[in-house]
């Protein structure tokens, strides 16, 4: 019995001690490791060799003391280190890994190959040595016998993707896209689910110097081969990347054909093409879908998409006529006939079909063309009023009232736009750019009616995302109202010509601003000389408009309006008197004094434009 006790203190007094040997090891580990982060190398060295060899066992202390000899450049110390552990473990492959960097670092490439292939015939030129060794490989950039080992890996396995996903990302760090191309083609032919992944992973290095061709070309090679369904997949996402969708949609015809889709394939294509600006190619494929596949559920919507296509393609072309230059514009009605044979097509459709939905967007599309394009207001409010009393989905509904409260703004009832504007905003589930449009046109029109507080929550709420094309307006009005909110006749005085403005009575508006420029007060002053240069070059007058830029510059003492007064002035020179070296020179005032401008990168990219416009190198 006695024995027996004795025995018992005997483990727990060694169980301790061993306990207390670990805490210290490791104490002492970490200890190294502060050393070896603060570059003190030689302090952690010491204390490596300490504890390894207390547990030459332990391979983590065996690693920490090779990194450092590999730190130190003491290449033999740690080909002496790893293989001694060798020799007591023959069957680790990692040692022989290790090894062979070793040798690499030092510059002994063939003793450093010869390591890693002694480590691979361990076990018989197994696919796990293999993993183990290619991973050495690439983490020394030893690219080319990565290559290699892969390529041979890839020869002892059915699951070939492991190699080859790895094959492929190593042929795009060394530039060769086409190589890199055939293996993803090689993965998407074993496992057709990875394109999504394959996808990505080539998106990844397209954006370099030939890359897109080249892996366009391996591609489109590898499909005439094998003719996958997801390969023509890949294709049309290359194509559509290198903005060729004529050849994109080659593709998807062929797609179409093999996934029996009934017209699905097509009609997602010409949505993308609609939304790049691809007017001709949308409009063959919403075509093709309604001639091809006359039972798809999809025909209504590829009807409406095609008429789309020929609405944005008018609306391109009057873009180029109007001056959407000017920040202040006058109301112009062009392609009036053009316009009405785009109504007639969504007017046939609407009569062709009773769903709510295609109904509700057909009137919307002839609304937003009587309104936007064609300024006959009282047509379009009746056919937003269509809307309104008809079963349609929230979205038409929220766009409808909103182009309604518009029209009444115009039209200088406030009233009922602010009501209809409130109406709509009680909606939780609104669009954010509905929701923005809303805030900024209400914070407007109490701006107008002279309720300046309420326009200040409403302003506030559309600068707090100055990602937002509304944003600026709304920062505007705001730094306004902030500063004048003690001198309220003058700043009623100026909202009221603001108001002007919006219905487009340009010549009321000017007398006020004129008067209202030469007030004692600076902030009014400037801004409503900022604003009466804006209605100048509405009228064309583009030398009275400059005058009066040039003006503020010269004699303002808050210069507020400095990058955007200078973009202006580059935008008459350009546009206006085709002075192009007086807009360069007004641009480039923008880069050289305001690097934290909004106007930055438009200014820039208009340098660029007219440099190459004028066949300049840049």
């Amino acid at each position: 019995m006695r024995i027996f006790k004795y025995s018992v203190v005997f483990f727990l007094l060694s169980g301790i001690i061993f306990f207390a040997q670990e805490k210290n090891l490791s104490n002492m580990f970490r200890l190294a490791k502060s050393f070896e982060q603060s570059g003190q190398y030689e302090e952690a060295k010491t204390i490596y060799k300490n504890i390894y060899s207390q547990q030459p066992w332990n391979h983590s202390y065996l690693e920490a003391l090779n990194n450092i000899y590999i730190q130190l450049k003491e290449y033999d110390e740690s080909i002496d280190l790893i293989s001694a552990d060798i020799k007591k473990n023959p069957e680790n492959i990692s040692l022989y890994g290790m090894l062979g960097s070793t040798y690499y670092t030092k510059g002994d490439t063939l003793k450093a190959f010869q390591t890693w292939e002694d480590g691979i015939s361990l076990t018989h030129n197994s696919v796990s040595s293999h993993r183990v060794i290619i991973n050495y490989a690439l983490e020394n950039r030893a690219f080319n016998k990565a290559i290699e080992y892969l390529k041979r890996g890839k020869e002892l396995t059915q699951n070939t993707d492991i190699f080859s996903l790895d094959l492929a990302r190593i042929y795009s760090i060394t530039m060769n896209f086409e190589k890199a191309a055939v293996e993803y083609c090689e993965i998407i032919k074993d496992d057709p689910t990875k394109t999504p992944m394959v996808i990505g992973n080539m998106i990844s290095f397209l954006s370099r110097p030939n890359a897109l061709q080249e892996t366009i070309a391996a591609v489109r090679s590898f499909n005439e081969s094998n003719n996958i369904t997801e390969i023509n997949r890949v294709l049309i996402q290359l194509y559509q990347l290198n903005n060729d969708y004529g050849s994109a949609y080659e593709y998807v015809v062929k797609l179409e054909s093999q996934t029996n889709s009934n017209g699905s394939e097509l009609y997602r294509f010409a949505q993308e093409a609609l939304r790049q600006n691809k007017f001709d190619i949308a409009a063959k494929a919403f075509n093709r879908v309604v001639e091809e596949y006359p039972k798809s559920p999809l025909i209504p919507q590829s009807q409406i998409g095609y008429a789309k296509t020929f609405e944005q393609a008018l609306n391109s072309k009057r873009d180029s006529l109007i001056e959407n230059w000017k920040p202040i514009s006058k109301t112009t009605v062009v392609f009036v006939d053009d316009y009405k044979k785009v109504i007639d097509l969504y007017q046939q459709i609407n009569e062709q079909y009773h769903g709510i939905e295609v109904k509700s967007e057909t009137v919307l599309r002839i609304a937003e063309i009587y309104f936007k394009k064609l300024n006959e207001l009282d047509t379009a409010s009746q056919l937003y009023n269509n809307i309104l009393s008809s079963n349609a989905i929230p979205q038409f509904h929220y766009e409808a009232k909103l182009r309604l409260a518009e029209i009444k703004v115009l039209k200088g009832d406030l009233v009922d736009a602010e009501n209809l504007l409130l109406d709509v905003s009680m909606n939780r589930k609104l669009p954010e750019q509905i929701s923005s449009h809303i805030n900024l046109l209400l914070g407007k029109i109490y701006f107008w009616e002279g309720n300046f507080g309420s326009a200040s929550e409403k302003l506030s709420n559309v600068a707090q995302n100055l990602s937002d094309d509304n944003a600026n307006d709304a920062l505007q009005l705001l730094a306004l109202i902030k500063t004048l909110k003690s001198d309220s006749l003058t700043l009623a005085e100026y909202s009221k010509a603001d108001f002007m403005i919006y219905k487009k009575n340009f010549s009321n508006a000017a007398e006020l601003l004129n008067d209202l420029k030469e007030n004692k007060n600076p902030i009014i002053s400037e801004f409503s000389a900022f604003k009466y240069a804006q209605v100048l070059i509405a009228g064309e007058q583009y030398t009275a408009a400059i005058k009066t830029l040039s003006g503020i510059m010269e004699e303002s003492s808050l210069q507020m309006f400095n990058p955007e007064i200078q973009y202006l002035l580059g935008e008459i020179k350009f546009f206006a008197l085709k002075d192009y070296d007086g807009a360069l020179s007004a641009y480039r005032n923008i880069l050289e004094n305001y690097s934290n401008s909004l106007y930055f990168d438009r200014a820039r990219q208009k340098i660029e434009y007219i440099n190459e416009y004028k066949n300049r190198p840049i």
